[in-house]
């Protein structure tokens, strides 16, 4: 899975999920990004056509982001990406601090915000 990408882009940033693509996107929201999702594993077809896409993002200084899942498998996915961009690329890895994936992340965020608002909400009472 692909977002739609753009000449702008300046950021690519690869998940395992298009799930998590997207939760990701509704943390960081920035119209400059261009997300992949892998399926979890990286066949040789996306290690080609990702090879491609970095090649493009290097040549225009573009960044890539590796934003896999915090276990074993994301560390995997991270060494292969990292094997298939150019030496000299700005690659970096995002983990979330306490969740697996992004979509935990996520949901963890909804979650905080709403009792935030709850509490505000209790707060707001008409006072004699």
């Amino acid at each position: 899975w692909a977002s739609n990408g753009s000449p702008d882009d300046t950021t690519l940033v690869i998940c395992e999920s298009p799930l998590d693509c997207l939760s990701y996107h509704q943390l960081f929201p920035d119209d400059t990004t261009r997300y992949f999702a892998t399926g979890g594993t990286l066949s040789d077809k996306q290690k080609t056509l990702l090879k491609g896409v970095f090649d493009k993002f290097h040549n225009k200084g573009g960044h890539i982001m590796i934003a896999t899942d915090k276990d074993e498998a994301g560390k995997q996915i991270e060494q292969e990406l990292r094997n298939i961009s150019p030496e000299t690329s700005q690659i970096n890895r995002i983990v979330p601090r306490h969740h697996k994936d992004w979509n935990e992340a996520l949901m963890a965020e909804i979650r905080r915000q709403r009792k935030q608002e709850q509490k505000r909400s209790r707060g707001r009472g008409l006072s004699r």
